[in-house]
């Protein structure tokens, strides 16, 4: 073997992506090397295009691979590029092709796998995961697929088994830290979390994804400023990651600075039209400008892409009652009780749309079932104290302004109606301690009361 084909292969497998495509380059334009030396070659490179970001190069490169030596590796290698380019049908097939040449390549089933989940076909995703790792059990990223698919169902103990023991695997995984950390995220344990995109970043800083979910998690904790820092380093590291933008847009919402949010959420959308969250999320802050129409716009946009997002719906109907268009509103509270029947916040909404239409019968049947799931906030027991009041039943309403105000005893808006009903009553002693102490509560805040947000938008 030459000088020049031996420092060639020595910098294919460099793992250095322009050593690798140098190398690779050399060997492919000697047409004295063989077929095999080729096509090993146009497989490696189109591995370091890959990692580069190249696809299309990546692909080309791979299909000539694979057109000189079909080999069950390079399928798999192709299948997880076409599987970045969502390219779903043709990641499929690769893998299949794989398995079908050599059915022992474990990683032909575990990105198989991921690419299932991905689709939703969730048993034969866990199947092809539980395979991947069957094959092969020293591989941190087969574990690391199925602990994800693992979360998504929401068994979240059995998904940290399989991420803490890819971390034991690899402990220079960025990904195992990272889906680690994802994982104690949805099981409330934000301190391990943040530790593991603190180390993810550390790995590797030009990680767009680790900057991101350690975003999330300063975004969760209220530093908004160092949570802009490094979604702002997520979008310059990656242009093209969404979440980036949709980190900031929240951000940006929760800051007051509505018009940067729209901005962010609408460049989420731009690279994603598929995106229902991130047009959620334009309609949050539409709806928190006033704008109503761009409002309901974005969220039927986003009942396109998740018809059976019961949030959507409600949220909708928030947006007709801006309209005072109650109808729509109730139909749209009946689809989101539909596609959940335990959103409380879809019959509050529907209550208060009865209410508004002087139907109280209904209005208090949807405010007692919303207290039945479990939403037990002031502001519904003093919707539907309204609503008995305004039925004339007196009691019942004082029964409920007391109820509200044993949640929220400096609430003076309840206090003023509680008041009214003792008036009603004929009781002016207790009407008079009431309406003094709502005039004491109003004093002692600056500028009067604060604003009472809506209960009913759980955004």
């Amino acid at each position: 073997m030459d000088r020049d084909l031996v420092q060639a292969l020595e910098d294919c497998e460099s793992g250095d992506p322009d050593r690798i495509i140098s190398g690779s380059t050399r060997i492919i334009e000697d047409a004295s090397q063989p077929e095999n030396y080729r096509a090993y070659a146009f497989g490696t490179r189109g591995g370091a295009y890959f990692k580069k970001g190249d696809l299309n190069l990546a692909i080309a490169d791979l299909s000539e691979s694979i057109r000189l030596l079909p080999l069950a590796e390079t399928f798999s290698n192709r299948g997880v590029v076409y599987k970045h380019m969502r390219q779903d049908q043709r990641a499929l097939a690769d893998f299949g092709s794989a398995i079908e040449l050599d059915p022992s390549v474990g990683s032909a089933y575990y990105h198989r796998g991921a690419l299932r989940a991905r689709m939703r076909r969730v048993e034969l995703a866990m199947a092809d995961a539980n395979e991947g790792v069957r094959l092969k059990p020293r591989d941190a990223q087969a574990y690391i697929v199925r602990g994800a698919i693992l979360a998504d169902q929401g068994e979240l103990d059995r998904a940290l088994a399989d991420h803490v023991r890819a971390v034991d695997l690899d402990p220079s995984s960025v990904d195992a830290y990272l889906n680690r950390g994802r994982t104690y995220a949805l099981r409330g344990d934000i301190r391990e979390a943040f530790v593991d995109f603190m180390m993810a970043v550390h790995l590797d800083p030009d990680s767009a994804s680790a900057h991101c979910d350690r975003g999330a998690i300063y975004a969760l904790l209220g530093d908004f400023h160092r949570a802009s820092v490094d979604f702002n380093l997520t979008i310059q590291l990656d242009p093209n990651d969404t979440r980036g933008y949709m980190g900031r847009g929240s951000v940006h919402y929760q800051m007051g600075a509505l018009d940067s949010a729209i901005a962010d959420y609408t460049m989420a959308v731009r690279l994603d039209q598929n995106n229902a969250g991130a047009y959620q999320g334009r309609a949050e802050a539409y709806l928190e400008k006033g704008d109503v129409d761009a409002t309901i716009a974005d969220l039927t946009e986003a009942l396109k892409l998740a018809p059976t997002n019961a949030v959507l719906y409600n949220n909708r109907a928030v947006a007709y009652m801006g309209k005072e268009d109650y109808d729509r509103a109730i139909a749209d509270c009946g689809e989101a009780i539909g596609c959940d029947p335990k959103l409380s916040t879809a019959f509050i909404v529907r209550g208060d749309a009865y209410c508004a239409k002087n139907d109280f019968d209904n209005a208090i049947a949807d405010y007692q079932t919303g207290i039945t799931i479990g939403e037990r906030l002031p502001d519904l027991y003093r919707n539907l104290g309204s609503a008995y009041f305004a039925k004339g039943d007196v009691d019942r309403a004082i029964s409920n302004y007391t109820e509200a105000l044993r949640r929220d005893p400096q609430s003076s808006r309840v206090l003023r109606k509680r008041a009214e009903a003792y008036r009603a009553k004929g009781d002016d002693v207790r009407a008079l301690v009431d309406f003094k102490r709502a005039k004491q509560i109003n004093a002692a805040n600056e500028g009067g009361p604060m604003p009472e947000k809506s209960m009913s938008r759980p955004y």
